[in-house]
């Protein structure tokens, strides 16, 4: 799965890290191409759409690009819950566990996919962004792809939601703290947010 698109034919993209809303940016996308809802694995992550390539090579040709990112240390909480507790990917341990070994979590391919840093994706600053929007404001995204491109854009939905997450006990962060130093430092912390349309929640 590729997590920066391109539309060169409308004139925008969109780069997000995985954990970050991604399915249902996937689903908003295909609509807008396709009229109608995706069935599932009908997207196949939108590459027979040709809309899927490096975000460098989007800003060297001049196409505004908007980022969505999340608070680093709710990502690696959201990949526990969901690659070891729900999935079942990796032995079932604590999330004090995973959190103390994260180095060795890391070494289940679909582990690392989750919590690689959001920089990977979406590199070292949000200056070179048109649009950056939080997890929180996902359902503001449709109006700021519409007002790139000047027409309208399917509501948004939710793929999904996980509520029953683990506690943040005591000294858990401190022990994130090196791998979330890098999102901190360039601002994908879940708060920072730029280009919303008028009047819309921050």
């Amino acid at each position: 799965m590729r997590t920066v698109f391109v539309d060169s034919e409308l004139g925008y993209g969109i780069a997000v890290a995985p954990k970050t809303g991604t399915l249902s940016i996937i689903r908003m996308l295909f609509e807008m191409r396709c009229g109608h809802p995706p069935e599932p694995g009908e997207t196949e992550w939108l590459e027979e759409l040709g809309m899927a390539h490096p975000a460098s090579e989007a800003f060297a040709a001049g196409i505004p690009m908007i980022a969505v990112h999340r608070d680093p240390y709710e990502r690696i909480r959201s990949a526990y819950q969901h690659r070891v507790v729900r999935e079942g990917e990796a032995p079932a341990r604590s999330f004090r566990a995973f959190c103390e070994r994260l180095d060795y979590y890391r070494g289940y391919p679909s582990i690392a996919w989750h919590t690689d840093a959001q920089t990977h994706w979406l590199g070292d600053s949000a200056e070179p962004y048109a649009a950056v929007l939080t997890l929180e404001q996902l359902d503001q995204l449709p109006a700021v792809v519409s007002g790139l491109i000047g027409r309208p854009v399917p509501a948004m939905g939710r793929a999904h939601r996980m509520d029953e997450k683990p506690e943040w006990e005591e000294g858990l962060q401190g022990m994130l703290a090196p791998w979330v130093a890098g999102d901190l430092r360039a601002g994908w912390n879940g708060k920072t947010s730029r280009g919303l349309p008028e009047g819309a929640a921050r």
